[in-house]
């Protein structure tokens, strides 16, 4: 009733490994994705600190 069927959250151990899931779900035809990368606090904490 939206945008969204449905939402899934899942980690992987690496960006490829992630891309590859995402491309081969994709393949099928019959779904389409979308990729969003959560950043871990103090990865994101990090990014924050070198702001101006």
């Amino acid at each position: 009733m939206g945008r969204y069927d449905v939402v899934v959250i899942s980690e992987a151990p690496n960006d490829e490994t992630a891309a590859k899931l995402a491309l081969a779900t994709g393949m099928q035809g019959n779904v389409t994705t979308e990729t969003l990368r959560a950043f871990p606090e103090t990865e994101f904490r990090q990014i924050v600190a070198g702001l101006p």
